[in-house]
């Protein structure tokens, strides 16, 4: 593992190579980091999103979440792994302190959840958002302001 902390960067693995990393087309995905949502309709939406993506893009896919195990960051991550996409981890110094998904590269960038916010629409050239809050949304105004591409899906949480 190389740490590089002026970067705040993690590699874990060495399956994609540098250049593979810095080259790949990053699509950031977004929504709850919690659970209560219907868990089997995210998977099906977001893999048909990425059936589409690899078709569209012949170059290395990166998919960019938010770290966590759980909710759309853990299934975003299931599925980029499925797909053989380079998985990325971005998040504050917050995430630490959960459980994380297991990924190729990760980034910590501030302290709180919210801050890496600008940092990670800066990385990501696409994003996906399945559902979420308040930081989602932020995020999905900070990315149209940016013009890049977005793809917003419905995804109710469910009240017990």
């Amino acid at each position: 593992m190389t740490i590089s902390l002026e970067k705040k960067r993690i590699i874990y693995s060495n399956k994609f190579t540098e250049e593979e990393i810095t080259k790949a087309y990053k699509v950031g995905v977004m929504g709850w980091s919690s659970i209560g949502f219907d868990e089997k309709l995210a998977r099906e939406k977001l893999y048909d999103i990425f059936v589409e993506l690899r078709k569209k893009h012949k170059s290395t896919i990166s998919i960019v979440s938010g770290w966590s195990n759980i909710g759309i960051p853990k299934i975003a991550t299931e599925l980029a792994k499925e797909f053989g996409f380079i998985c990325v981890g971005f998040s504050a110094e917050s995430v630490l302190q959960y459980d994380l998904c297991e990924v190729d590269v990760g980034y910590i960038v501030g302290k709180n959840f919210g801050d890496e916010s600008e940092s990670f629409i800066k990385y990501i050239d696409e994003v996906i958002k399945l559902g979420g809050g308040l930081q989602s949304e932020n995020e999905v105004n900070l990315a149209i302001e940016s013009n890049k591409k977005v793809t917003s899906c419905i995804l109710d949480k469910i009240l017990k």
